[in-house]
C-alpha cells in the first residue's frame, strides 16, 4: 500500500441536457460549465463543443507538464503557449463504400 498516495484529489464531473438539444451543463467539481454545438451544426453556440473541450485539455495538459518541467530545470518560467487542431474526418463504411 505504499504505492497508494495518502491524499487522492479527484472532482466529480457530472453532465446534463434537456434533450432537446445538444446543449449540455456540466459540473466539474466546485466549477460550471456550458457545452453545445456550433449553430452551423445545430447547436445553439451556447458553449464549447466537445471537441472544443478535448483539445483545451490536451492543451492545458501539454502547457502545464511544459511548466513544470522548465521550472524544475531552471527555477523561472514565464508561461508557455500550445495550440492544437483537430479536424473531423468521415471514415469509409460499408454502406458508403462502392
Amino acid at each position: 500500500m505504499s504505492a497508494v498516495r495518502e491524499r487522492i484529489e479527484s472532482a466529480d464531473v457530472i453532465v446534463w441536457g434537456e434533450g432537446s438539444g445538444f446543449a449540455q451543463q456540466i459540473a466539474v467539481g466546485p466549477h460550471r460549465l456550458n457545452g453545445d454545438e456550433p449553430e452551423s451544426v445545430g447547436g445553439t453556440g451556447t458553449g464549447p463543443s466537445p471537441y472544443d473541450f478535448l483539445l483545451a485539455a490536451l492543451g492545458s495538459c501539454t502547457s502545464m507538464t511544459v511548466g513544470m518541467y522548465a521550472r524544475q530545470k531552471n527555477g523561472r518560467w514565464n508561461g508557455s503557449r500550445s495550440g492544437f487542431d483537430i479536424r473531423r474526418y468521415t471514415l469509409p463504411t460499408a454502406q458508403n463504400v462502392k
